[in-house]
């Protein structure tokens, strides 16, 4: 899927190639950089976070636990970025 410029300097595409990622594209006027966001399935976040796909999904019934995002009706994902967050928000120092 190409990317798109909404009216601003940052497009966002996906696309599948042997696994879900989010490819963010800062377009300037001298160069462009990419940089791909991955989206992980819930087993391999859980695998990410040291945590049980049980433990993940009980995190997030009570809204606790890292941002995912819905790949389709019946596919939910967890993106690279949102799993550093949550990391980094848990962190003691």
């Amino acid at each position: 899927m190409a990317p798109a410029l909404c009216g601003g300097r940052l497009a966002l595409a996906a696309a599948f190639t042997g696994g879900f990622f989010m490819e963010k594209r800062h377009v300037s006027e001298t160069t462009t950089k990419t940089a791909i966001d991955y989206v992980r399935s819930p087993r391999e976040a859980a695998e990410r976070l040291g945590i049980s796909m049980a433990t993940l999904r009980r995190m997030a019934q009570r809204g606790e636990g890292p941002q995912r995002i819905r790949i389709s009706d019946r596919r939910i994902g967890y993106p690279d970025s949102a799993l550093a967050a949550f990391v980094a928000s848990r962190s003691i120092a």
